[in-house]
């Protein structure tokens, strides 16, 4: 599989805590679908540097789900960030609107910036890293412009409303 590149083992360590909770398990749960004791499923969350690459490896393909589906199990959660931050109306486009995504699919959205969000990249980048931080998948925000050009413009004929 590819498409996960951890920086080092802390790295690996944090989206495993994240992807287990935006799949909604607890470590019991996570650790019997990977066929691991529990000691050791924790020692692998909080001790990364001990697990070797299979384990690493196994644990990676059974909790690889694909991005719409964990968009899905969270949407509640990303519309109140989205909606929190100041932008509305949401829309997904790219290979999660079409339903094509594969498990290293990144999220596209689409939003409108209200006068209650923050200008600037900045803001726009905490807003990503929020909604990632929820679903262990790159995220990419994206406001929409009030004049739209020919490639926005395809972008939004295939948005659909998150």
């Amino acid at each position: 599989m590819r498409g996960f590149v951890f920086d080092d083992d802390w790295d690996f360590s944090n989206w495993l805590v994240r992807r287990r909770i935006a799949l909604g398990f607890a470590q019991d749960e996570a650790a019997a679908l990977v066929g691991l004791p529990l000691s050791y499923f924790q020692m692998v969350e909080n001790l990364p540097e001990v697990v070797d690459g299979d384990i690493k490896q196994r644990l990676i393909e059974k909790l690889a789900v694909r991005p719409s589906e964990l968009l899905r199990r969270n949407r509640d959660q990303v519309l109140e960030i989205i909606a929190k931050r100041g932008y509305i109306h949401p829309r997904l486009f790219g290979s999660c609107a079409r339903l094509q995504d594969s498990f290293d699919s990144d999220i596209d959205i689409i939003v409108t910036q209200t006068a209650a969000a923050k200008p600037g990249l900045t803001y726009l980048i905490q807003t990503e890293a929020e909604i990632e931080n929820i679903l262990s998948v790159p995220v990419d925000l994206v406001v929409a412009p009030v004049r739209p050009g020919v490639k926005f413009i395809k972008a939004l004929s295939e948005a659909v409303s998150l």
